[in-house]
């Protein structure tokens, strides 16, 4: 099985969304403050990239779970805390520390299997089928 660990909805490319959107607001800005941009057209811009940064910040919002980083980080640490309180070796069967550390489980396909954590993170596990 092949393990990949990553935030489910893609967050990282919405968060790289955002920081492309907060430097095109920058430029505008700058090329207005310099005289190279109409404010006729630099509002309209202005609004269409904040509206659109603010689709973004709800999107990354929702793939968190709604959780604040502050949450995010908390629940992180109780899930370290769990594991580093567990006698069971990872390899081991300790139901009560996987109900403690994994919410859900997903099956995307036959062959795909997601364990999302108490903390909002995903992990995507391919499953070898027979």
């Amino acid at each position: 099985m092949e393990g990949v660990l990553r935030q489910s909805g893609g967050s990282p490319d919405i968060r790289n969304k955002i920081a492309g959107l907060e430097r095109q607001e920058q430029v505008l800005a700058q090329m207005l403050g310099d005289g190279y941009l109409d404010p006729a057209f630099y509002i309209p811009e202005k609004n269409r990239i904040q509206a659109e940064r603010e689709e973004f910040e709800a999107a990354l919002d929702a793939s968190s779970g709604g959780f604040s980083m502050q949450e995010y980080a908390e629940k992180t640490r109780e899930i370290i805390t769990s594991l580093n309180h567990s006698t069971e070796l990872m390899g081991g069967r300790d139901e009560t520390l996987f109900a403690e550390i994994v919410e859900k489980v997903i099956v995307d396909s036959r062959t795909e299997v997601r364990f999302c954590l108490a903390n909002g993170l995903c992990i995507k596990e391919e499953v070898e089928v027979s």
